[in-house]
């Protein structure tokens, strides 16, 4: 089974890069039998790409390979994020590859690699392929779980910092009429108010004091919202009334 980018199989699927003889052509033909995915790559930059849309294993002959190929892929690989680690599939024994040198150096240079000897054993090949994608998928499940464990990390940071921002709102709301009320108080208590304006101070005092209360109620209000008991009155309005208070 051929899958394009954008396919839901992306993840697990092989990406196949065996441009020499009929390799990519037999090993499509046993992946298909297998009810693998796969993508064939044309050219070591074509894996790169597809790579980067999601793969289950990278699937290549050791002759495809050259010292700037070797470079490429294992640039590629250097560059994963800590939860990936894909497995390379590498057929070796080939009669036109250095199998001694090729297969050294790969091992030097690359970090999970499987080697299948040719002529392969089909069986082999294709649990190897499985046992390769089982672990890729569990890769991607170890991924979602960072992301998540990011997100909702960054969820609790906005939230803590909703939080501040509504504690000295609320804080600044109280202070002004509580700044008003003792500040009259004190001017009574020592007075310093004329007997004249005493009523006019007092209905001052009540005024404040209730948008103190109603900003008190209004937060027991909220409170109630988030833990899901607030208890609505069911009644009749005046709308003029609710909208002027």
């Amino acid at each position: 089974m051929v899958v394009q980018y954008g396919d839901s199989h992306a993840d697990g699927r092989v990406l196949i890069f065996a441009p020499i003889g009929r390799d990519a052509a037999l090993t499509a033909a046993v992946l298909t039998r297998a009810s693998v995915p796969y993508f064939i790559c044309s050219t070591l930059s074509v894996l790169c790409t597809q790579y980067e849309h999601g793969a289950g294993a990278l699937l290549l002959t050791e002759e495809a390979l050259d010292d700037r190929g070797f470079r490429t892929l294992a640039d590629l690989l250097d560059q994963q994020p800590p939860w990936s680690d894909i497995s390379v599939l590498l057929f070796v024994g080939h009669e036109h590859s250095r199998v001694s040198l090729r297969t050294i150096r790969v091992l030097e240079v690359l970090r999970n690699v499987t080697l299948l000897d040719r002529p392969i054993r089909i069986a082999a090949v294709v649990s190897s392929i499985r046992a390769a994608i089982r672990g890729r998928l569990r890769q991607y499940e170890l991924r979602d779980v960072l992301v998540a464990l990011h997100r909702a990390r960054e969820s609790a940071e906005r939230a803590n910092r909703l939080k501040d921002e509504f504690l000295a709102t609320l804080s600044h709301e109280l202070r002004t009429p509580l700044n008003a009320v003792l500040g009259w108080v004190a001017m009574l208590r020592h007075s310093q108010v004329e007997p004249p304006r005493i009523p006019g101070v007092l209905e001052s005092i009540e005024r404040n004091a209730q948008a103190q209360a109603q900003l008190i109620a209004d937060v027991l209000d909220v409170s109630r919202i988030i833990t899901g008991r607030l208890r609505l009155v069911i009644g009749p309005v005046h709308v003029a009334q609710v909208i002027a208070n």
